[in-house]
C-alpha cells in the first residue's frame, strides 16, 4: 500500500465515509473544517483548492453534473489531504517535460484518491460487474470506475482496499 492510500483510508475511517452510498463527501469536507463553495462562471475550470495556513478552501464549478461535482470535490480534497498544494508552485508556468510529467502524475493520483474516497471497496470486489451500475450507485462518472478497474480489475480488490 502506498503512503497516499493510507492517508486516504485514514480519512475514510475517520468520517465513516463508506457507511452509505453515495458517499457523503460534502459532509465529510465540512466536518474536516474545509470551506466548500459552489460558484458559476469558473468555465473551463472544474474546481480548485487553496490552503493558506490553517484555512483550507475548495471551490467547485456549480454548473457541473452531480457525478462530476462529487468527483471535483473529492479530487480537490485529495490534493489538500496529500499536501499536493505545497509543491504545485514548482510546476506553475513551467512547461518542461519533467515538470509536466510530475503534474500529470499528481493529477492522476488525485483522481485515484477521489475514486478511493467515493467508491466503497464492496462495489469493486465482485458484487458488481458493470461499470455503469457502479457509477450510478456511487454517483460518479463511469470513466472513474473504469480507471480504477484498469489498476484493479473488478473482483480483485479486497474489501479493505488491499
Amino acid at each position: 500500500m502506498h503512503a497516499w492510500q493510507k492517508v486516504i483510508d485514514t480519512f475514510i475511517a475517520r468520517h465513516n465515509l463508506h457507511n452509505s452510498v453515495p458517499v457523503a463527501i460534502e459532509r465529510a469536507v465540512d466536518a474536516e473544517g474545509i470551506f466548500l463553495r459552489f460558484t458559476s462562471g469558473l468555465n473551463p475550470v472544474l474546481a480548485y483548492a487553496v490552503a493558506l495556513g490553517p484555512v483550507r478552501r475548495i471551490t467547485v464549478n456549480a454548473n457541473l453534473s452531480s457525478p462530476m461535482r462529487r468527483l471535483a470535490v473529492a479530487h480537490e480534497l485529495a490534493h489538500l489531504l496529500l499536501d499536493d498544494l505545497a509543491v504545485a508552485h514548482f510546476w506553475t508556468g513551467d512547461t518542461s517535460p519533467f515538470t509536466q510529467w510530475i503534474a500529470a502524475k499528481t493529477e492522476r493520483r488525485a483522481n485515484l484518491a477521489a475514486a478511493r474516497l467515493l467508491i466503497p471497496p464492496d462495489f469493486l470486489c465482485g458484487e458488481y460487474e458493470d461499470y455503469t451500475a457502479i457509477a450510478a450507485a456511487c454517483d460518479v462518472p463511469p470513466w472513474l470506475v473504469e480507471m480504477v478497474a484498469e489498476r484493479e480489475p473488478l473482483g480483485s480488490r479486497s474489501r479493505e482496499h488491499a
